[in-house]
């Protein structure tokens, strides 16, 4: 099976250049980006003003779905890949070289971003001199992409969870906050591009998480009503997002250096309608939870279900 999906102003985002390509003048705003292109993501010839038109091979059959949600959003960095730590050690490097005093704990103050708005936030603080914003951009997405394709390996249950949404006839689509190019390095690597009817980036939006844009677009090219959606998310602004758009949301929120044993969970707890320790534990349980219309931006209330295991004994 082939699935055709048509997205709307690809590319490598505000100052990220394609692979190979240098940043264009001027290309760090909001305007139209550079075509991103390359065998994962193939753009056959279109008539019209389509930017890109994005094809993916589908090797596995869906079932039909069943109770549940008709389709399974998944963050990407935190949640299915262990590569937050990665980002720390770039941002930290590379902002540091222009002189913004970055921390881990500083870091998490920007965790759920697209990479220009991370530049400008840290940039509106510490305003540096010599390096354009593009260039500090670039910078960060080839040592990530570096790392990436060096190293990176799906988290502990990531896999159980894809295949239990497929199995019960779930459409399957990332969403994340990180470039299409580092989305791509980690799709390669590990092999996923047969799982993912919809790969999107917040790039490709005109407004990052908290903001519901790209949650809504993955839907809208899922072919699915916001409604019929639960996402996966690991960070609160992801979470929020998912509450904005009206979708179902199981949140795995990791624990953060720098950070207390519960903040990241109290974030998350406060919005998501289930909150697990690990993808691992996502069981029929989590999906009835996960089932029933929703409100855009209304809060979890008595959904709210927290499946963190208790103390052993």
């Amino acid at each position: 099976m082939v699935v055709v999906v048509v997205v709307a102003g690809a590319g490598l985002g505000p100052g990220v250049p394609p692979c190979g390509g240098a940043v264009r003048a001027g290309g760090y705003g909001r305007g139209r980006p550079p075509v991103h292109r390359n065998v994962t993501f193939r753009p056959p010839p279109v008539a019209g003003p389509l930017a890109t038109v994005v094809t993916m091979a589908a090797t596995e059959e869906r079932p039909a779905p069943g109770p549940g949600p008709a389709g399974a959003i998944f963050d990407m960095d935190g949640l299915l890949v262990d590569s937050e730590p990665l980002w720390h050690e770039v941002e930290i490097e590379v902002f540091g070289a222009v002189g913004v005093p970055l921390t881990v704990a500083r870091c998490l103050e920007t965790k759920g971003m697209f990479l220009g708005e991370v530049v400008d936030h840290w940039y509106a603080r510490y305003p540096w001199r010599g390096v354009s914003r593009p260039e500090v951009a670039a910078r960060v997405v080839a040592a990530m992409a570096a790392r990436l394709e060096a190293g990176v390996e799906l988290k502990d249950g990531a896999g159980h969870a894809l295949d239990f949404c497929a199995a019960r006839g779930a459409a399957l689509a990332l969403a994340s906050s990180s470039p299409l190019v580092l989305i791509e390095a980690v799709v390669r690597r590990l092999g996923l591009a047969h799982r993912f009817a919809v790969v999107r980036s917040a790039e490709q939006e005109a407004a990052g998480k908290p903001d519901p844009a790209i949650f809504l677009s993955t839907a809208r090219l899922l072919g699915l009503a916001p409604r019929a959606c639960v996402v996966f998310e690991d960070s609160p602004a992801g979470v929020a997002a998912a509450r904005a758009a009206g979708m179902a949301c199981v949140a795995v929120p990791e624990e953060e250096p720098g950070a207390t044993a519960t903040a990241p969970l109290a974030d998350a707890v406060g919005q998501a309608d289930v909150v697990l320790t690990s993808l691992r534990h996502l069981d029929e349980a989590v999906w009835a939870a996960c089932t029933g219309p929703r409100r855009p931006g209304a809060g979890a209330g008595a959904r709210l279900r927290d499946l963190r295991p208790g103390p052993a004994g």
